[in-house]
């Protein structure tokens, strides 16, 4: 399935779609069928050739025919493949754009999980905040009580007396 001239690892990575495998499949394909067609073609030329020099001597109609069927129809299956490698690699230029949607899709709902716990996050730094403030507020009444206590104690030790 896969070309043999790269490694099975390249083309499993995440990093390439696998319409872009299609697609270098499909050039694959495109450029073998006009590999065939050439041969085809030349097939054909050298029967024209040797037709025009093979006349002189009479060759039998027969040969010439097959022969130029066989040019043809070697001709007409590198078109063929041709035609299915472009329309593979078509097929591959669809599936690339379905695959831009989904990951286009995919990263419109990371985006809005991540504004989401962005969101969620800034609401528990402002109740954090609240809560800070909060234990600020009972510490500096705490230490204010404190220092009241001690000035009692002080005074106690002195005099002997509560104020």
């Amino acid at each position: 399935m896969y070309p043999l001239w790269l490694p099975r690892e390249v083309l499993s990575s995440p990093e390439i779609r696998e319409s872009e495998s299609i697609d270098l499949l499909a050039s694959a394909l495109a450029a073998v069928g006009s590999i065939i067609a050439v041969f085809g073609i030349l097939a054909d030329v050298e029967d024209i050739e040797g037709s025009e020099t093979n006349n002189s001597n009479s060759a039998p109609l027969e040969n010439t025919l097959s022969s130029e069927q066989n040019a043809f129809n070697l001709t007409l299956l590198g078109a063929i493949i041709v035609a299915f490698g472009e329309s593979l690699g078509t097929y591959a230029i669809v599936k690339g754009i379905d695959e831009s949607i989904k990951i286009e899709q995919e990263e419109k709902v990371k985006e809005q999980e991540l504004n989401r716990t962005i969101k969620e996050m800034q609401m528990q730094i402002n109740i954090l905040q609240k809560d800070m403030n909060s234990l600020m507020r009972v510490t500096t009444s705490l230490q204010q009580e404190n220092l009241t206590l001690q000035r009692e104690v002080h005074y106690l030790n002195l005099t002997g007396k509560r104020k």
